[in-house]
């Protein structure tokens, strides 16, 4: 069946691919109608892919510098809710529940894990300070290489530079520039021991309208 993958507007730091990506893709699925047409873009592809991780960062939270209390202590905005609960519910309709949610132990990213997993109707979380701001792009390596086979789809949610970061890592080899927005959601196929390809970015307005 044909596909898009859907890319966000960012700069690669190489040369354009000199390797064209297969026009059928058995890993990624189109979000349906009234997404924009996407742009190819990626490695080459790889025939022995695993698993589809979500990198998912957490909403809009109340601003760091008007926050009395401890970073990890700050929570969603009532926007922020809003605006997550609004792309989960469609991004819902459109894909497959994962099989597991792993989620930073900052509030903000706990209470987007929760409204994820309700969205998809899911159990709770799994919290994993691991994931908590500051994360290296290894930490997110070691994660992945260490979950069980049957995760054949697993979303993560934390923070950014960190996510950036790791998928630039994941995908590149730390050639891409790539920044999430706040609920934004960037799709990888990730091949235990070897490396991942970037398959989507979505940014949040496109599933919030």
């Amino acid at each position: 069946m044909g596909v898009f993958i859907f890319l966000y507007i960012f700069k690669k730091k190489t040369d354009p691919i000199s390797e064209p990506i297969p026009a059928e893709l058995p890993c990624a699925r189109t979000l349906s109608r009234g997404v924009p047409r996407a742009i190819l873009t990626g490695r080459s592809y790889h025939k022995a892919m695993k698993r589809t991780v979500y990198f998912i960062r957490h909403a809009i939270a109340e601003d760091r510098e008007v926050y009395r209390g401890h970073d990890l202590d700050r929570p969603l905005t009532t926007r922020g809710k809003r605006k997550a609960q609004a792309i989960f519910a469609r991004l819902a309709e459109r894909r497959s529940a994962p099989n597991v949610v792993i989620t930073s132990a900052a509030k903000r990213a706990v209470q987007t894990a929760e409204l994820f997993c309700k969205a998809f109707g899911l159990a709770a979380p799994k919290i994993d300070p691991a994931l908590n701001p500051g994360a290296s792009p290894s930490t997110f390596r070691r994660l992945m290489d260490k979950l069980p086979a049957e995760a054949g789809c697993v979303a993560l949610i934390g923070h950014e530079p960190d996510f950036s970061l790791a998928i630039s890592e994941l995908t590149s080899n730390g050639t891409l520039d790539l920044r999430l927005k706040k609920c934004g959601i960037v799709e990888i196929e990730w091949s235990p021991g070897s490396g991942g390809l970037l398959t989507m970015s979505l940014p949040p307005d496109i599933l919030s309208r």
